[in-house]
């Protein structure tokens, strides 16, 4: 991050803050230990000597699942000015890319900015014997979320598949969930403005009208089991 403040005739305070940073995320959620018909009761003795090799799927034992790599890149930059203390204003811009959209949707630009007047910092209410402190507030913005799972924009291999080989079953993996290539960030957009009001020094009250709107939700909708992506033999890969 690179900083700078200046204040100017002792009224005009000024503050800029350029940054960037990068994030990575990365493992596996679980593990699958999967055989069947193998001889012993534990990890470390269990052996396919003598075991029914129409059902042999050692072969498959330990194979992580579910790995995720989610990286995140942001640009930000902020500005914050004061006029005497009276007149406050701030604004920021971020551009973040995430790894879990696609290509044409992986960058998003998300700006904010507020407002705020001290109002009994002026003449007309600075000597005022009932109202201590009169502050009045506003912010506006867009706020991004990319909080899912990696590769929803491509079709992955994170299912179980059955096929028939020489005339026997065998288990594999098979396309999971539908990509969605078009997905991309969701946007809050929340509005406040409020008042922050004191009264003969001694009593405080805050009041707000808060209200925020959420566009591109990302929600995983409930799907038929029976003629969705899970119904049987949907998720087999031919």
């Amino acid at each position: 991050m690179l900083k700078y403040e200046k204040t100017f005739n002792d009224v005009h305070d000024v503050k800029v803050l350029l940054g960037t940073s990068v994030f990575r995320s990365q493992g596996i959620n679980e593990s699958n230990l999967l055989g069947f018909g193998a001889n012993g009761n534990t990890l470390e003795s269990v052996s396919v000597a003598g075991s029914d090799t129409s059902q042999d799927n050692l072969a498959l034992s330990n194979q992580p699942r579910r790995f995720f790599d989610s990286r995140l890149l942001s640009y930000f930059a902020r500005l914050q000015y004061n006029y005497d203390g009276k007149y406050l204003m701030s604004a920021v811009i971020r551009r973040d890319g995430s790894s879990n959209f696609g290509p044409k949707n992986k960058f998003g630009y998300f700006p904010t900015a507020s407002v705020g007047w001290v109002a009994s910092k002026e003449k007309f209410l600075e000597d005022s014997s009932v109202l201590s402190f009169l502050k009045l507030r506003a912010s506006y913005g867009v706020i991004g979320n990319d909080r899912i799972s990696s590769f929803g924009f491509v079709s992955t291999l994170s299912g179980e598949g059955e096929y028939v080989f020489n005339n026997q079953l065998q288990f594999g993996t098979a396309l999971g969930a539908i990509s969605n290539p078009e997905i991309k960030w969701e946007k809050q957009i929340p509005l406040d403005i409020g008042v922050d009001l004191e009264l003969f020094n001694k009593i405080n009250i805050t009041a707000d009208y808060f209200n925020k709107r959420t566009e591109d939700l990302l929600l995983n909708p409930e799907v038929s089991g029976i003629l969705g992506a899970s119904a049987p033999g949907s998720e087999v890969l031919l």
